[in-house]
C-alpha cells in the first residue's frame, strides 16, 4: 500500500535495496495492525475479495483472526501471483487468480517499481508524474508487464458468485476503477459487504474525477457517506454500510 511504503518518496539511488523477505517482514506487520483496526467490520464466515494481494500478507493476516473466511485473491503481476499462490498453496479456503479487477475486461500494462514490492500500478500518470508532488523520481527504476483485467461483476457471474462478506482493494492509484467494476454486482446482488479501498486525495490522483465520482455512487446506493476533502495524500478509507455506523 502506497500509504505503508513512505520509501516511495526517498531517493533511493546509491542506497542497498531491501529484499523482499524484508519487506515482507516490515509490511506484514502495518497489514496485521490494519486487520486489528478492521476487526470489528470483519465477519466470522463468508467470501473475503483481496483485490491486489501482491504476496498475500492481507489474507494472511485476515484468515488469522477469521479462520472461517473463505478468499479470493487477485494478483497480475506474475511473480507475485506465484508467491502469493505458494503461501496459500496447502490452505483450501483460498483461491488466487492471476487477474486486475477494473472497470473493463481487457489487457493493460502495469508498472513495477524496482525498490517498492508494493508498488505496482496501471496509472500511468502516477508512474510517469512531473509534477512537484511526484511520489516516483526521474531516476527510480521501472519495468513494465502485460495484465489481463476484468471486473468483479463479470468475474462473479462468470462463477456463480452471488454473496460477499468483505472486500479490500489496494491497486496504487487505480482502486477507482475496481470499485467502478464492483458497483453493478452492488446494485444487482443488493450486497453491502464492508469495503476498505486505497484512495488518493485530490492533490495528489490525477483521477481525482473519476474516484470521486465512484465514492459517491456507493454513498448513492447506500453506503455510510464520508467527507474525504481532508484525507491525507493517501489512506485506506473503510466504506460501511449506512446502518452499520462509522469505522
Amino acid at each position: 500500500m502506497w500509504s505503508k511504503l513512505r520509501s516511495l518518496a526517498r531517493r533511493l539511488r546509491g542506497e542497498r535495496r531491501e529484499s523482499l523477505q524484508e519487506w515482507a517482514a516490515r509490511h506484514g506487520e502495518v497489514v496485521r495492525q490494519e486487520v486489528e483496526r478492521i476487526l470489528p467490520h470483519l465477519p466470522e464466515e463468508g467470501l473475503l475479495v483481496d483485490v491486489g494481494a501482491n504476496i498475500g500478507l492481507f489474507t494472511e493476516a485476515v484468515l488469522a483472526q477469521r479462520p472461517g473466511l473463505r478468499a479470493l485473491c487477485f494478483e497480475p503481476v506474475e511473480r507475485y501471483h506465484a508467491l502469493c499462490e505458494e503461501r496459500f498453496q496447502d490452505d483450501p479456503r483460498v483461491e488466487v487468480h492471476r487477474l486486475a479487477l477494473s472497470d473493463a475486461v481487457e489487457e493493460r500494462t502495469i508498472f513495477k517499481v524496482a525498490h517498492n514490492y508494493g508498488g505496482n500500478s496501471v496509472v500511468t500518470e502516477l508512474i510517469h508524474d512531473d509534477r512537484d508532488n511526484a511520489r516516483i523520481f526521474p531516476e527510480t527504476e521501472v519495468e513494465e508487464e502485460t495484465i489481463q483485467c476484468t471486473t468483479w461483476d463479470t468475474f462473479a457471474q462468470e462463477h456463480g458468485i452471488e454473496e460477499v462478506a468483505f472486500v479490500k482493494t489496494d491497486t496504487e492509484g487505480f482502486d477507482y476503477a475496481v470499485l467502478k467494476g464492483l458497483v453493478p454486482f452492488l446494485e444487482r446482488t443488493g450486497q453491502r459487504p464492508p469495503i476498505l479501498s486505497e484512495l488518493l486525495n485530490r492533490e495528489f490522483h490525477t483521477r481525482w474525477t473519476e474516484q470521486d465520482a465512484v465514492v459517491r455512487q456507493l454513498f448513492e446506493i447506500g453506503y455510510e457517506e464520508q467527507d474525504l476533502s481532508s484525507m491525507e495524500w493517501i489512506a485506506d478509507i473503510l466504506f460501511l454500510p449506512a446502518e452499520s455506523g462509522n469505522a
